[in-house]
């Protein structure tokens, strides 16, 4: 229990009268008037209203904590390993925050919203979070690869007000080669060439530093393999030549790293169409048709028809 005080008027203001009405109190004591000490009683009484004390009665109870612990199981985590990884990553947790008188909510996040490929997490943690209470939750521990698709919902995560720690399993300096195209033209000219622009890319991380050489592979409708060595980490262009109309299928692979992570996005596919430069009309008439010479006309005035 305790003892505390919500005066009716501002301190400021209640101050001063307290004090003149205990000198008005002393004043007529020490002057031995009639009636002075009921006048003290009466002035302690006001003051008493005045300051308005209030006991205090506090009970406290203890609440369990709570921790979200979201794992992510996308599609990502699948490559090599890396699944079982994070589990075994996931239950340590769980016993330590056991250890530590946390029960742990696992959440297991698989993939994006809407049907969509990719990974989200922060959408899992933030939808979790409205069965925990606010009162008990401690805190969010991630534990995912780092690859996340949803930032949108980082937000509604933090808007929770609670620590949030994030986990990163798998080896960070494990290289993963990709085939990346920056520019490739879905039209070209049958009997021309078109250039295809390409960069082959080791990562920041991978083990090579990010520089050297690498061999590329292509070929066109399954035949002619062709062959070339590119840098690595810069912009390459490809001539690519059309052979026929319609589609132009292209295949383009690059030779893998040593204990690469995935070699599947060592691989681009291009599907160019081919078109003539002038399209060849054969107009056949049978007997005469004042509709003939209309078309014959009109054919001949496009510069991009051949007339036959």
């Amino acid at each position: 229990m305790s003892l505390s005080f919500d005066p009716l008027l501002p301190l400021w203001l209640v101050v001063p009268v307290i004090l003149v009405i205990l000198l008005v109190a002393l004043a007529v004591i020490l002057g031995r008037l009639r009636g002075g000490w009921p006048r003290l009683v009466l002035t302690l009484a006001a003051m008493i209203v005045l300051l308005q004390p209030i006991l205090e009665r506090v009970e406290r109870a203890t609440t369990e904590a709570t921790a979200l612990l979201v794992v992510d199981e996308s599609e990502s985590q699948t490559l090599s390993g890396r699944l079982n990884d994070t589990r075994r990553a996931a239950d340590e947790i769980e016993a330590q925050l056991s250890e530590a008188g946390i029960s742990a909510r696992r959440v297991v996040s698989r993939s994006a919203p809407d049907g969509r490929q990719g990974t989200a997490l922060f959408s899992a943690a933030a939808d979790a979070l409205s069965d925990v209470p606010k009162a008990e939750l401690a805190g969010v521990v991630l534990v995912t690869d780092g690859l996340l698709h949803d930032p949108d919902a980082a937000g509604r995560l933090a808007s929770a007000n609670k620590p949030v720690h994030s986990v990163l399993v798998g080896d960070r300096y494990r290289p993963d080669r990709r085939l990346e195209m920056i520019d490739a033209p879905k039209f070209g000219l049958v009997g021309k060439s078109v250039t295809v622009r390409l960069k082959v890319d080791d990562g920041e991380n991978a083990r090579t530093g990010g520089i050297g050489e690498a061999r590329l592979t292509w070929t066109i409708d399954g035949q002619a393999t062709r062959t070339r060595t590119v840098p690595v980490g810069e912009e390459v262009e490809l001539d690519i030549p059309v052979a026929h109309r319609a589609g132009n299928v292209v295949a383009l692979s690059v030779e893998p790293l040593e204990d690469e992570i995935s070699t599947i996005n060592n691989q681009q596919v291009l599907s160019i169409n081919g078109v003539r430069d002038r399209l060849r009309v054969l107009l056949i008439s049978g007997q005469p048709h004042p509709g003939e010479r209309l078309w014959r006309s009109v054919l001949k005035s496009d510069p991009a028809v051949d007339l036959v």
